[in-house]
């Protein structure tokens, strides 16, 4: 879910009006968000291009609809001192002088309490959408789990690559009749960083080769020959020297808790889209239009 709040710079302000002055650039179900809004996101409004200002004013639209709608259907807001808890957690974090820290990232002050607010009203969020989490089905771990097999296994092995599946199978047939893998690997393998080694590929999680290599990484048996295998690169005949597999229940909290995340995501992303649906958004003219679904972004003027 943190991936999609983290694109909303959510403001220190109320749903019923947003703290800026000067003239609306943009309402939102009719609460105006205002051309100093925008500029207070900026370090300076000099050095704000149009493709920055229109994005900064997208992240406040944004803001405003998840700020009513939190609002209004869970009654979420937060009194100064919890924004200001928060802020002062985060400046304290810093290393080294703050106004130099915020200069080097191109941010300021009012910038860090957006992010503060951020925060505070992501985690409400979290808690009130994951009331909504369901059970975790057997097939949902199943599936995370062979992902976590690609990138938490441990696979020792070699390997030859040929350019034609009769090249790979001649191979097979030379080192069942007793020639040593690694000796043909240096004479004919075209891998030119593990040929001359022998085909020997190290250990590595299998997550780290392309998908069907990393498949057969996990499929073959230990210590036998095993392909061809056909990649974008050409034929492999490979060579599982060990591997090490995580077992089930050793990751299962881990995986369950992964799922989770991964089901709050997405409810999160329904529930704003529904919202932004919702929402009654108008742009200024000068600034451009806003486009709904499935961008969700403002269009500059023709």
């Amino acid at each position: 879910m943190r991936k999609y709040l983290v694109l909303l710079f959510i403001v220190a302000l109320v749903a019923s009006a947003c703290s800026g002055t000067g003239k609306a650039v943009a309402t939102v179900n009719g609460v105006a968000i205002t051309l100093g809004d925008v500029e207070a996101l900026a370090p300076s409004s000099d050095t704000m291009d149009t493709a920055t200002f229109d994005g900064n004013l997208r992240n406040l639209i944004v803001e405003q609809v998840v700020l009513q709608a939190a609002e209004q259907e869970w009654n979420l807001s937060f009194d100064a001192t919890a924004v200001d808890d928060r802020y002062n957690e985060m400046v304290n974090s810093i290393d080294g002088d703050v106004d130099q820290y915020l200069s080097d990232n191109g941010i300021t002050k009012g910038t860090l309490r957006h992010i503060a607010i951020q925060q505070l009203l992501g985690t409400a969020i979290d808690k009130q959408l994951s009331t909504q989490i369901g059970p975790i089905s057997d097939a949902d771990l199943q599936t995370a789990y062979e992902g976590a097999k690609q990138a938490q296994s441990n696979v020792c092995a070699h390997h030859i690559l040929v350019a034609t599946e009769d090249e790979a199978n001649a191979v097979i047939d030379r080192i069942n009749a007793g020639e040593s893998f690694e000796d043909i690997a240096k004479e004919l393998s075209i891998d030119t960083k593990t040929g001359p080694e022998g085909g020997d590929l190290g250990c590595n999680a299998p997550s780290s080769f392309v998908p069907s290599f990393a498949q057969a990484l996990l499929e073959a048996p230990v210590g036998e020959l095993y392909g061809p295998v056909q990649t974008e690169y050409g034929f492999h005949v490979i060579r599982v020297d060990s591997r090490d597999v995580p077992a089930l229940e050793d990751i299962k909290s881990q995986l369950e808790d992964q799922i989770k995340r991964q089901q709050g995501a997405a409810l999160f992303k329904d529930w704003i889209t529904s919202k932004l649906d919702a929402a009654t958004i108008e742009v200024e003219s000068k600034y451009g239009t806003w486009s709904g679904a499935p961008d969700y972004t403002i269009t500059p003027q023709a």
